[in-house]
Parts: C-alpha cells; structure tokens; sequence
C-alpha cells in the first residue's frame, strides 16, 4: 500500500478498485462482490462502495487503498504511512485490523511510520532507519514519535510559559488572552455541493489577523471542500477577506486576498531548480525583478529562507537543488513560499503534516507562526491534533459539513480569536 494511494487507483468506483485485484484474475463476480463487501465492512466504507474514487476525501482514498491491499489476504502486507490521512475513529479501526491480520490471521506487516506511538500496543519489533541504515531496537525502546519531542518550541514556549507536553494546558483546555488582532475574513454561509450532496453546509466564521487557526474533523467532514471554497467562492457576499469580496475579484488579484497550499503541494513545482521556481513565482506576480532578485526581503526565495529559519548562506545551496530532492518538510516550505509571494491577507494549507516526522512537523509549525503577522491569517486542514494544539491559536471542528459550536483555544496561541471574550477554564467558546 503506497503513501500516495490516489496514484495507485485504477477503477472508477470504490467497490471496483476494492475487487480490482480479483476481478483481473477472473475470480467470479459474485465471490468479488462477497469479498469486498467483508473487507469494506472491516474498514468501516461500506457506504463508500458507490462512490467514484475521484469523490473520496483523502482519509477516504487511505482506507479505499487498504481495502483494495487486503483483498486478496495476502501473507505481507507492506503499508507506508497508513495514519497520516486519518480521523481518530479510522485510526483506531485501522489499527485494529492490522492487529487482527498480524496476530490472528498470520500475516507479516510491516509499517513505514513516522508516528510510532500509535502503534505501541501492537507492534511486536521497531527497525529504525538512520543514515540509510536499519536497526533493530532493543526490546522495550521506543523510537521518538511526539510534536512535543522537538527542540524549537511554540510561541508560548518563547514567551517563557510553556505547558508540559499532555498536559491539560498544553491541550488547549484552558483560559485565554483575549486576542489583539484585528478583524480580517468573514465567512458567511458557505455551502459546498457535489452534486446532490452538500459537503460544506452553510458554514460562518471570522477570522482575525495573527491568527493559526486549525480545522479539523473526520474523514470526509468537508474540510478540504471548505478550504477550496474559501479560496475560489462561486458565491457573491459568502468570503470577505480585508474587506473585500473575493468572488467578485479578478483572480490576478483574488491571490492577494486568499490563497491555498493544496495536499499535493508538489503540484505547485514546474522549474528544475528551487530558484528557477521562486523567479518564476517572482514573475508572476509582475513586479520588477530587480527589488526582488536573489533572498530581497519581498522576494520568494527571502521568504523560503525566511520560513526555514535560515540566513541567507545556509539557505543558497538549497536554491540549486530540485525542487523534489529537497526534504518534505522543506517541499512544504517552498510550496508555503510560492503561494506567499503575493503577500495574501489569508493562507490556506490543507493537511500540512502529511507524512512529515517530528522533526519536518516542526520546521512546518514553526513556518505557519512566521507566515501569520500583524496584517495576515493562517487556516490549515488537519487530523493531527498534537499539532493543533501545539501550534494553533484556536481548533475550529468540522463534522459533516457543518462548523462545530464548540472551540478550543491552543496552546501556541498569545491570544484568542477576535471577540470571543475570555472563557473560563475548560470552557469551550463559540465561533
């Protein structure tokens, strides 16, 4: 099972990329159609099986691709990054299938993983690769696998209070700062369909400059849905950011108001070079290269310098590697950049943890916080919530299209959302 399940898909219908393995071996329809029925019923899709493959939500796709690897029962099963689109609920159910396959069915599994600690229980050896190298941990050792595991700490941190790792403060349970930025986007109403479903249900929300606001929700909530619509609203009123409609803008200018990091953020990638892409999103935004040649404030490639951390030294031997050579995390980065170099009042990342160790999901964290300021806001799409409450202002939850009433203020945060007064401790507050 590949981490990018979308590529490996080659039917039109979940229930046909399920028994495609069979189907091509000529098993006889009625044993196919038998068979990915118990496998979808295992996995939790049942009600997946109609729909085409290209509807499916990331989290989705990830079980859609197991089903279609256990099929066949094979004796391994070999399985990279099988959390890293997940809800919690999903989580659990596909551990406890890779549990009952190892433990009771015989089969050998082998997991690619950068979260080790989910698989505690039920892991019966760690190898840990390190310089191109395996190695067998000892019995009893466990690999590091938290946000909290890292040495760049949140904005709390900096400030001189930051909560414990587990905590209930760390988990965002807890009274705030009434937040100082001032108001930027509104969202009124948003509604989403495909089709005859409606995934984003008339969905309100403001947002304030400073703000990392995190939004997540199950498998198929809305989430990404959302974050296109925000990005290219269809209707008039529904997205106002910094005052402006942006429905009604020329989409020259929309990318001042809004813009989106999508989940296949390498899609972003044309050049060779990691320079050839910043002068090329230089360009784009017509302004004279001269003031913004080389790591200019301004330019893309002082932003990514910027985002990673680096001066200008440590950052130049990265412009002449390919985009795709560099780490994930630094992809993300670059990606973080190109869609900044228009300077828009409100980013948009969906899923940026995707697949990323500790270390990447905080270089990724720590970029979010640089990329907010005084006149900015960030909203990103997650399922992991580790990363929400370290480095989130607020946790906005989504579930079946709908905006949760219920918020949480986050760890990261110095304030809170724009006007929501200060709650009491382990009192939610309503957007």
């Amino acid at each position: 099972m590949p981490q990018d399940v979308r590529l490996s898909f080659v039917a039109e219908t979940v229930a046909e990329e399920i028994g495609f393995a069979l189907t091509v071996r000529g098993v006889a329809a009625v044993i196919v159609e038998q068979r990915v029925r118990e496998v979808a019923a295992q996995l939790g899709i049942t009600s997946l099986l109609g729909r085409p493959v290209s509807a499916l939500s990331a989290g989705e796709a990830t079980l859609v691709s197991l089903g279609g690897a256990l099929i066949c029962r094979p004796v391994l099963l070999l399985v990279d990054e099988p959390l890293a689109e997940l809800d919690t609920e999903a989580r659990d159910r596909v551990l406890r299938v890779l549990d009952r396959l190892a433990h009771e069915a015989g089969v050998c599994v082998v997991v690619a993983e950068h979260n080790s600690r989910e698989f505690e229980t039920i892991a019966d050896a760690w190898l840990v690769l390190d310089r191109h190298r395996a190695r067998m941990l000892p019995p009893g050792d466990q690999p590091p696998n938290r946000v909290g595991d890292r040495s760049v700490p949140s904005r709390n941190a900096r400030a001189g209070h930051r909560p414990s790792p587990g905590s209930e403060s760390e988990a965002g349970l807890r009274a705030a700062v009434p937040f100082a930025g001032k108001p930027l986007a509104g969202i009124r109403g948003l509604t989403v369909r495909h089709g005859d479903r409606t995934v984003v249900d008339a969905v309100s929300l403001e947002l304030a400059a400073g703000e990392i606001v995190a939004l997540e929700g199950r498998n198929g909530a809305g989430k990404s849905s959302l974050l296109n619509a925000l990005a290219l609203p269809s209707t008039r009123g529904t997205v106002i950011v910094a005052g402006q409609d942006v429905s009604a803008m020329h989409r020259r200018n929309r990318r001042r108001a809004v813009a989106l990091v999508p989940e296949n953020f390498d899609d972003l990638f044309f050049a060779t070079t990691v320079a050839d892409e910043c002068r090329r999103s230089d360009r784009s935004t017509r302004r004279r290269a001269g003031r913004r040649a080389g790591f200019a404030p301004g330019s893309t490639a002082g932003t990514f310098a910027r985002l990673l951390g680096h001066d200008s030294a440590a950052a130049a031997p990265l412009l002449e590697r390919h985009p795709r050579d560099l780490s994930a995390g630094q992809r993300l980065c670059l990606a973080i950049a190109i869609q900044l170099a228009d300077t828009p009042a409100l980013l948009l990342v969906d899923e940026p943890t995707r697949g990323l160790d500790a270390a990447a999901r905080s270089l990724v964290g720590t970029a979010l916080e640089r990329a907010s300021s005084r006149e900015s806001a960030v909203l990103f799409a997650t399922h992991d919530h580790d990363f929400s409450r370290f480095f989130a202002t607020r946790t906005l939850h989504l579930e079946a299209g709908c905006l949760s009433a219920e918020l949480y203020i986050g760890a990261g945060a110095s304030g809170a959302a724009s006007a929501v007064g200060t709650p009491g401790p382990d009192k939610p507050v309503t957007p």
